[in-house]
């Protein structure tokens, strides 16, 4: 038999780990780089948007999970080719580029490389669903 640690989602995994990790040093110094590791009650992660997918759909979790990932690679294969993405009643995902730019952080002046990022406009039926 594998080990219990084996048959957990890796994703679930990992942020146990860090978790623990966390836990375990004295100092309450977290890296910024871990922000998305946050412990708030409002955070929708993948397992609990795999449940609410099988559950309106009336697919198994694995056939959701399954159908999610293949959606978000679709979504990021599309922007990587340099398409805009528009999925109606939600919003609009781009590339944006940023241009090089200097910052002064903790006093150091630092220059940034221009870079890419994904923006997002939200669509006018959401935006008055959520206000």
């Amino acid at each position: 038999l594998a080990p219990a640690c084996c048959l957990l989602d890796p994703d679930i995994l990992l942020s146990v780990l860090i978790e623990n990790v966390y836990n375990s040093i004295s100092l309450n110094l977290k890296p910024v780089s871990m922000r998305m590791f946050s412990t708030k009650k409002n955070v929708v992660r993948l397992p609990e948007l795999v449940d609410k997918l099988a559950a309106s759909s009336g697919c198994t979790k694995v056939e959701a999970k399954k159908n999610l990932r293949a959606s978000f690679q679709v979504i990021q294969d599309a922007l990587l080719e340099g398409s805009n993405v528009h999925i109606p009643e939600f919003g609009s995902l781009e590339v944006r580029e940023r241009a090089a730019r200097t910052v002064t952080l903790r006093g150091e002046v630092r220059q940034l490389n221009e870079s890419k990022g994904i923006g997002f406009k939200i669509s006018n039926k959401f935006k008055e669903k959520l206000n």
